[in-house]
């Protein structure tokens, strides 16, 4: 803005702000229209019709510029209550924007200006209005009185609208856009500041396989935006650039990155946008590496079961993130276990295999396959690695057939995610024990369960894809075996949410030194909070100019330099962080009738009504005058006295229509930039006319807009409106869609939440019984674009890694298309995911071909595709294409290597090995399999060996011989399929396998640990190849009962760098002869020489008793019990201990002092304002005996007792209050005795 641009808009400023304090201009810009109540500051408008539901009422009071009413005082309170007593005859409920923000409380906050509501009962009906279910509060009756009650929002009621006074202008300002004061008609050339198409979403990557990572967003901007990304680090913001690190690179919105890296690159990121007309930052996102571990080494225990009974096989999965996906197999590969062919067997989203009933062929060895996969769709991975679990048998035992359940398992019913969040997918399992075949159902008891749900998996599983709030509810499982074997069970589901915009920021373009109060609203579980953002900055308060009150901002005193530019509002809760965005443009303007004159004719009935109407452009709010054939009419806007009245937004009402009052008229609207006027002529016609006819206009989808008709007649007869939309009736009364206007627009058409089939022709008829007259309009409906239509790929164009994707340009429902996105499946992977986005519109266009085309690059030879496509303009995303044919990629060797090639033991005089098999996106085509080769290491002119496993294997054994036990050896591996051969494995240095040890572990022996436990030491084997044979896995103690006959043996292992071990759960003063092998990965080594020992006699068997705690002086606390004494088959004691812990701690976590034999002592070191859990025990060699019953005290007060259910402390519980009491008591009898 030049300098004389900045002068010219400080005075106009200047001079606005100025004029708008003198009464007559306050009078004219700022006071209450029609049909609205002026109270204080504020106008009000009762709608008592049509009522609807409250989040219809607010986007009802939004159109108009106003919100629902907030109540502030008992003086505006008592205000509405008069107003509704007065004139509300059928005693209704009123919506307010008083809105439930926490679930389990009643805390309230005003939705219209963000304030909190005041706590205060004289605004209630009663405590029981107040404490009732309901999440909005309403106006009510209850008797004679009228007072705040609650309601749910899902109830059709009248409402109440607010706007400040120095606002009310706008409620008859008609809707502007960015062409307001502009010279540019077409919407394409619109110029305006940044706003996200596309947003950036979270990314999940695996390190090991993925050679880039992007993350995108696209804004829609005139002219175009330009981007930046920037990396959250604690509170630190980096922008991120080529110069920060080579492997980034940004192409418009994209950010890619190459060779990402876990510790460099995951973290949290933000896209930003900005252009002349400022700045914004998209939602930070997440940019992370997935992971799968390795299962669990440890042989895996049997699972022992009945025949005909039920069983659970666990899977304990690896440590992943961030979901994993699961199958089982028994006891090969090539025998997976399908539910759906064996609807007695049940695979959980939690991994467990369940069986309804068994039976002898499900005996055998059960292996979990785990495969990383997203978290419930929330994010993409793009690989698939999978582990697979040790074998877990499953050993049935003999049982009797018979007929039982069924019985719903503990497990269920099961609902993933836990907390499930809108937008994602909703997964439900039920599962029951019992003799099959069994048959599921589902019902929600609170009513139908969504179209949107789909039944799986014999009907075991339900799925709401896309799940919503409204879908929270309590669901009913029910699985019947016969008419009267029924079991049952109900879970209570509730949909929490992210923030979602239900109002989202609209552009304003408001006249200069006026006032704007910006609403937006969001919904979500819990309850957003707010932030306002402007040009990416937070937005501060500033006195007397701008205020900030959750969903609600202020500006007052407008001006373009200070602020004009991008705005935000920010919600966020527990789930994450949406943003909403819009401009705002602060205008000066001098009156301007380029784009709206005077209509040059204008009929009126004699007798009858006409408005004839006068809209310029102008910033700030106009004053109007009208002169009839040149001579000035002296009107004053509002005055209602006269015949022909000059309305407050400048049209000219004339009444009771006279021959006399045909002539010329002109409207001059005047400003402090300006002024401007604009002619016309008046008929009067004696039969029924159109004078304000319906205008051509377009609306957004989903918005409000409204077309005015308005007969002027001879008010001797009856006169009706009737509407037809491209020929046909509109029921305005039943169609809720449509809506009848009120007041002085009471013939025009309220088009609410306008959609595509809305478009058209509509005709207003104004009827008498004698005559009638007709209109005509427009309506044009503007949204993102229509899907593509043909979706489908040129056969001609098919190579192993690109596609040419064709298509035809669907509707760009008026609004160019700027760009497109393009998504992809395959036959492995049946989940859309972006395989290319933001495509520039110009990119697609084909010289002499109709239809568009873009080649898809980076596609996996020997696989099937389908894609599906959607369009982008500046107002969003358009719905998807159907999705194409599925078009095959020819083969290739396969391009990627196998990974985690490592060892896998077996037996001595075998080479064996293992990796991680490709998964079969990465087949490239048909034949795969894999070839080994190997060699002896660091015999360098050695040539490599090599070996071919046919089929998906993970598994490679070959003969060494034995004498090259636990030898290195080199070993890589090759992927080939019927293309050929792909690339190599990384090197891997593997032992071949161990041999049987040969060394035993020497000078064993024994030591009586406790009653029940004896310590066992050795002098450990050598580690080395000669002894071991291998490297040391670990110990084995063997133990048996002494000087019986045939004794059981019973054995225990430790670590491999063990010296000793402790044996457990043995029997009091028994001996045990106790031996120790050494073992490695191909057995037992022999055993050693045994040991004797007997174990101690019992621990002490009772506990102290009498246990009392005493505060000394605040600060200590001092301990006092009766002890106990050992007896026969007992160890002498040795002494006592105070084991003390804070209350609600694991005893575990417990602190021993040992007071020896005395039986007191003190404890120290303890912290005031805690409650102590404490117990005393006495010890001997046999180890802790029984603890005495637990007391609880606290530094401060000694001994309390203590309600453990509440962690309460008893009133009166005081051991000190006690004594004493008990001390006065004694001293009174004493006192009476003498």
């Amino acid at each position: 803005m030049n300098l004389e641009s900045r002068r010219h808009h400080e005075l106009i400023f200047t001079v606005v702000t100025f004029l708008t304090c003198l009464p007559g201009v306050h009078q004219l810009i700022q006071g209450c229209p029609n049909n609205w109540e002026l109270n204080q500051q504020s106008c009000y408008k009762f709608v008592f019709y049509p009522t609807l539901k409250y989040q219809d009422a607010k986007m009802s009071c939004l159109t108009k510029g106003a919100g629902v009413v907030s109540i502030n005082s008992l003086s505006e309170h008592n205000y509405i209550t008069q107003w509704i007593k007065g004139f509300d005859k059928t005693w209704n409920s009123w919506y307010t924007s008083g809105i439930q923000i926490s679930k389990n409380h009643p805390v309230f906050r005003w939705e219209g200006d963000g304030s909190p509501v005041p706590d205060d009962p004289h605004y209630w009906l009663s405590e029981a209005d107040r404490n009732q279910q309901g999440e909005i509060i309403v106006y009510t009756w209850k008797d004679a009185a009228v007072g705040w009650s609650r309601s749910h929002m899902t109830l059709s009621l009248p409402y109440i609208c607010e706007i400040p006074q120095v606002e009310a202008y706008r409620i008859v300002q008609d809707h502007r856009d960015f062409d307001y004061g502009t010279e540019t008609t077409d919407p394409n050339n619109y110029l305006r500041g940044p706003t996200f198409s596309v947003e950036a979403t979270d990314v999940v990557v695996i390190s090991q396989k993925e050679t880039k990572a992007s993350v995108e967003c696209a804004a829609i901007a005139n002219p175009a935006a330009r981007y930046g990304w920037s990396r959250i680090e604690g509170g630190h913001v980096i922008d991120i650039t080529g110069d920060l690190d080579p492997r980034y690179t940004l192409t418009n919105g994209r950010l890619t990155i190459d060779h990402p890296e876990e510790g460099a690159d995951s973290g949290r990121y933000q896209c930003r946008a900005e252009n002349q007309f400022g700045m914004i930052i998209g939602s930070i996102i997440q940019l992370s590496f997935g992971y799968i571990g390795e299962f669990s080494n440890v042989p895996r225990e049997t699972v022992r079961t009945y025949e005909y009974n039920g069983a659970a096989i666990e899977c304990i999965p690896p440590n992943h993130k961030p979901a994993l996906t699961y199958q089982w197999y028994k006891d090969n590969a090539g025998n997976f276990v399908r539910p759906s062919l064996q609807p007695y067997l049940f695979i959980s989203a939690l991994g467990k295999l369940y069986f309804s009933e068994v039976t002898r062929v499900d005996e055998g060895r059960y292996y979990c396959v785990a495969t990383l996969s997203s978290n419930y769709g929330d994010t993409e991975i793009k690989q698939t690695p999978s582990r697979t679990s040790l074998p877990i048998p499953l050993q049935i035992m003999d049982g009797t057939a018979r007929e039982w359940g069924p019985d719903i398992h503990s497990d269920f019913i099961a609902v993933f995610p836990a907390t499930p969040l809108r937008g994602q997918m909703l997964r439900m399992e039920c599962f029951a024990y019992g003799t099959t075949p069994l048959i599921y159902s589902w019902s929600r008891v609170d009513g139908p369960i969504t179209d949107r749900a789909v039944f799986i998996d014999s009907n075991r599983i339900v799925i709401i894809p896309n799940v919503q709030l409204e879908d929270s509810g309590q669901y009913k499982c029910s699985c019947r075996r016969t008419s009267t074997a029924i079991a049952e069970k109900t879970v209570n589901v509730v949909i929490s949410a992210k923030p979602f915009f239900n109002f989202p920021l609209r552009h304003k373009h408001v006249d200069i030194g006026s006032q704007l109060t910006w609403r937006c609203g969001a919904k979500g579980v819990p309850y957003p909070t707010y932030s306002w953002f402007k040009n990416g900055q937070v937005i501060q308060p500033v006195a007397g100019e701008i205020e900030v009150s959750h969903n609600v901002l202020i500006i007052k005193n407008l001006n373009p330099d200070r602020h004009d530019g991008m705005y935000q509002c920010s919600a966020t809760n527990l789930y994450g962080t949406s943003v909403s965005s819009a401009q705002l443009r602060v205008l000066s303007l001098a009156p301007t009738f380029e784009k709206f004159p005077l209509r040059t004719s204008q009929e009126a009935a004699l007798g009858g009504n006409v408005t004839y109407l006068c809209e310029p452009e102008a910033a700030p709010f106009p004053e109007f005058t009208w002169s009839k054939n040149g001579a000035n009419l002296g009107l004053v806007a509002g005055d209602t006295s006269g015949r022909i009245r000059l309305l407050r937004n400048g049209n000219l009402l004339m009444t009771q229509v006279q021959s006399s009052d045909a002539g010329k008229y002109r409207c001059t609207a005047t400003n402090q930039a300006g002024s401007g006027y604009s002619e016309g002529a008046l008929a009067v016609t004696t039969g029924i006319t159109i004078s304000r006819p319906p205008s051509s206009k377009s609306v957004l989808l989903n918005e409000t807009t409204f077309m005015f008709c308005q007969a002027s007649y001879n008010p001797v007869y009856d006169m009706v409106y009737l509407w037809t939309l491209n020929g046909r009736d509109i029921d305005v009364t039943n169609n809720p869609y449509f809506g009848w206007g009120t007041g002085e627009n009471s013939g025009g058409l309220y088009i609410r939440g306008a959609q595509f089939k809305h478009a058209g022709e509509y005709v207003c008829t104004a009827k008498t019984p004698l005559d009638e007259a007709r209109a005509s309009a427009y309506l044009t409906v503007v949204g993102p674009p229509g899907p593509p239509a043909g979706v489908q790929v040129d056969v001609r164009s098919i190579t192993s890694y690109t596609m040419k994707v064709r298509w035809t340009v669907g509707e760009d429902n008026h609004r160019s298309i700027t760009s497109y996105v393009i998504q992809a499946r395959t036959a492995f992977n049946r989940a859309w995911r972006y395989i290319t986005g933001n495509i520039p519109d110009a990119e697609t266009v084909e010289q002499g071909e109709d239809m568009r085309r873009y080649v898809v690059i980076g596609l996996r030879p020997g696989n099937m595709y389908n894609f599906r496509m959607a369009a982008v303009n500046n107002l969003g995303q358009g719905d998807w294409s159907w999705p194409s044919d599925a078009y095959h990629t020819p083969g290739a060797p396969p391009s990627v290597a196998p990974e985690k090639v490592e060892g896998a033991g077996g037996r001595v005089g075998l080479l064996t090995a293992r990796w991680e098999p490709l998964d079969e996106s990465e087949h490239n085509g048909d034949g795969i399999g894999y070839n080994v080769f190997w060699r002896k290491k660091g015999v360098n002119l050695q040539t490599w060996s090599k070996s071919t496993v046919y089929g998906n294997s993970t598994f490679f054994a070959t003969t060494v011989g034995v004498a090259n036990y636990y030898l290195e050896y080199e070993i890589k591996v090759q992927p080939f399929n019927i293309h050929g051969p792909g690339p190599n494995s990384t090197i891997a240095v593997i032992y071949s396998a161990e041999g049987m040890p040969t060394g035993m572990p020497t000078g064993v022996f024994c030591d009586p640990y406790n009653s029940t436990s004896i310590m066992v030491h050795w002098t450990p084997v050598p580690n080395d190849r000669d002894f071991m044979k291998g490297r040391v896995l670990g110990y084995q103690v063997n133990y048996y009962i002494a000087d019986i006959d045939n004794p059981l043996k019973y054995s225990s292992t430790y670590p491999a760098n063990s010296t000793s071990g402790i044996i457990v759960g043995l029997y009091p003063g028994t001996f045990y002869w106790s031996g120790v092998q050494v073992y490695n990965t191909a057995g037992l080594g022999p055993e050693s020489e045994t040991d004797l020992e007997q174990t101690y006699a019992d621990a002490p068997r009772l506990y102290p008793t009498e246990v009392a705690v005493h505060s000394i002086n605040g600060e200590h606390i001092r301990v006092t019990f009766r002890g106990v004494s050992t007896g026969l088959g007992e160890e002498p004691l040795l002494g006592y201990k105070l084991r003390y812990w804070l209350f609600n701690d694991d005893i575990r976590g417990a602190r021993d002092i040992g007071v020896g034999k005395d039986m007191d002592g003190v404890i120290n070191g303890l912290e005031k304002g805690y409650i102590y859990e404490l117990r005393v025990l006495g010890y001997s060699n046999g180890g802790d005996g029984k603890m005495s019953p637990s007391v609880f005290f606290t530094v401060e007060g000694g001994q309390v007792r203590l309600d453990p259910e509440t962690a309460e402390i008893i009133a009166g519980s005081s051991m000190a209050s006690v004594n004493f009491s008990i001390l006065v008591m004694a001293i009174i009898l004493l006192t009476l005795e003498f």
